[in-house]
């Protein structure tokens, strides 16, 4: 079974989450909820869209 463009998003956002906690570390991590939650929205977004095609 294929995930939906939601779980895709979600999962964009984790890998975002993981690769900037390794890059600039726990402590100074620059990503906040609001940050996260635009990304899952505008890859969601552009999925959904992806998919109309």
């Amino acid at each position: 079974m294929s995930k939906s463009d939601k779980e895709l998003a979600v999962e964009v956002a984790i890998k975002l989450i993981e690769n900037n906690s390794y890059v600039s570390g726990p402590k100074t991590s620059t990503l906040n909820t609001e940050s996260v939650c635009s990304v899952i929205k505008a890859v969601h977004k552009t999925l959904d869209s992806l998919g109309r095609d």
